[in-house]
Formats: C-alpha cells, sequence, structure tokens
C-alpha cells in the first residue's frame, strides 16, 4: 500500500498536504525553476523579497564545525578512557596491552546532510501587515511572511515548497486577514508549479 501511495505522490505532478500547521507541496521539477518562478509570483503581487536564507548551506557549515567539536571530544575522551584503563591494569599487576594504530585511528564521524538545497524565501505585504497587526498586534510575528523550498539527499528530484498556515497559528480576531495571507501564498506557490 505504501508504495502504491508513493507512486502516486511521484506521477501527481503537484501535490499538496496541510497537516494543520503548514501546507505542502512536491512538484518534479528544477529547483532553480521552482525558485525562478516563486520569485516571479511574488513580484507580481507588487511585493519585494526581502531576503533569500541558504538554510542548507548554513547546516552544512555548522555540521562541519559540529563533526569537528565531536571529533575532538570523542578523541579525549578515548584518550582519558585508555589513560585510566592501564592506571588500573598497573594497580592490579595486569600488564598493559599496546592497542593496535588501527583501533586508535578511527574515522571521525561525518555530517549528515538531509538537504541537497535548502533556501527560505522572506517578503512581505505592507497592506497585509497593517491589516494583520491591527487585528492583532501579536502577528508582528509573522512577518516576514516565508515560502520554503527543499529537496533532501533521498529524493533530489523533487522540490518540496512550504509555507505556514497562519490562520491555524494566529488569534481568532485576525483569521480573516491571515487566511488572506495564506490565499496569497497559496497563489503564488499554485501558479510557480502550474
Amino acid at each position: 500500500m505504501k508504495k502504491i501511495i508513493t507512486a502516486l505522490l511521484l506521477t501527481t505532478p503537484l501535490t499538496a498536504f496541510a497537516n494543520g500547521l503548514w501546507v505542502h507541496h512536491a512538484v518534479n521539477e528544477e529547483f532553480d525553476t521552482i525558485k525562478e518562478y516563486i520569485e516571479e509570483g511574488i513580484t507580481n503581487q507588487g511585493l519585494v523579497v526581502a531576503h533569500r536564507s541558504d538554510v542548507a548551506g548554513m547546516l552544512q557549515r555548522t555540521g562541519k564545525d559540529l563533526v569537528a567539536k565531536v571529533s575532538t571530544i570523542q578523541a579525549n575522551v578515548t584518550e582519558k578512557a585508555h589513560t585510566a584503563i592501564n592506571i588500573a591494569r598497573d594497580a592490579i599487576g595486569i600488564q598493559s596491552e599496546e592497542s593496535s594504530e588501527a583501533e586508535t585511528e578511527k574515522t571521525p564521524p561525518t555530517a549528515t546532510e538531509t538537504f541537497t538545497r535548502s533556501e527560505v524565501i522572506e517578503f512581505c505585504s505592507a497592506n497585509l501587515s497593517r491589516k494583520m497587526t491591527d487585528a492583532d498586534p501579536a502577528n508582528v510575528i509573522f512577518c516576514p511572511y516565508s515560502i520554503a523550498l527543499y529537496t533532501t539527499t533521498d529524493d533530489p528530484e523533487t522540490v518540496h515548497i512550504s509555507y505556514l498556515q497562519l490562520s491555524k497559528i494566529g488569534s481568532p480576531n485576525s483569521r480573516a486577514v491571515l487566511e488572506e495571507v495564506e490565499a496569497m501564498l497559496g497563489k503564488i506557490v499554485l501558479d510557480a508549479t502550474e
């Protein structure tokens, strides 16, 4: 059954799922093509892209740093453990065995890469943002709006596009304007993936 569902998802040009907090689309297309279409959709709404975050690049850079730290910690722990074992052996009179080079020179762990590409495109609408914050000042948290695009190492041919369902998060007083924002986000994504 799982294979049938997967086959249906992969053969459908656009699949959209709403899990309650965000809307997710998946399409078999080039990442840069979809990114360009989304940015065109934003400008077609009379809006300007404010920022692009290269999330995959950031994770890759920080992953290398984390691996280096883990390797250093692992080497220190291993050295201290060998020292403690040798002290214990000496204390009870067991002759110390030299560890083989193969044991001491283990390959350090590598960073797990989730994404082949991953970017978040941020933009805002002065008109909708004003309406949102007039309805509830706490809605300022939703500015700027964002659309995430990513491809995974497990499935680099499928571009995933997601955005938050703000009306499910915001206050009941602001539901109508948040649905307006969602409609705009949905139109941008739909136009980009058709």
